[in-house]
């Protein structure tokens, strides 16, 4: 965090969510859960947990932090936010090597065919991902969504691998 390392901040919303996530309180959970919109890019594949495991009461959650988050963001910084956010994003200073990120991105960075075989890479994470969360113990479909936002996410670097811990532990 003292680096500048905004990831601590979403990995402290992620244990406190799977927190209330396992003792029972779902929709607190996803409210809480909304917090890691900071870094929405890493969570991509939420909604994909929600669907398969039909966590309607979490993704309520998730929506209504979500919302409130949204209207704060509006009322603090204006209607102009989200093209100033965009403007940013694209800023070269904003992502300044894709060859040292930890996703499909890097992996593929520099190859002939890349934008065909990241979009073939995706669909195998995506495939894989949603198998897992389907079908696996709910540990290891929440381990499965946090490495394929990992890995599918376009803006992700060595700092944002912190997730592998709780992917690691659960």
């Amino acid at each position: 965090f003292v680096m500048g390392q905004d990831v601590t901040l979403v990995l402290a919303a992620l244990a406190v969510s799977l927190a209330l996530f396992f003792r029972g309180r779902h929709f607190a959970a996803g409210c809480v859960m909304a917090l890691c919109s900071l870094k929405f890019h890493l969570f991509i594949t939420l909604p994909l947990l929600i669907l398969t495991r039909r966590l309607w009461r979490f993704g309520a959650g998730s929506m209504a932090g979500g919302a409130v988050l949204l209207a704060v963001s509006f009322a603090v910084q204006g209607w102009h936010w989200p093209a100033d956010y965009v403007r940013m994003l694209r800023l070269p200073t904003s992502t300044p090597s894709y060859a040292l990120m930890p996703n499909l991105n890097g992996l593929l960075s520099g190859h002939p065919h890349g934008f065909g075989i990241t979009a073939l890479a995706a669909c195998m994470v995506l495939a894989a991902a949603g198998l897992v969360m389907w079908r696996g113990r709910m540990t290891v479909a929440i381990a499965a969504m946090l490495l394929s936002g990992l890995l599918l996410s376009y803006h992700s670097f060595i700092a944002d691998a912190v997730l592998l811990i709780p992917a690691g532990l659960l």
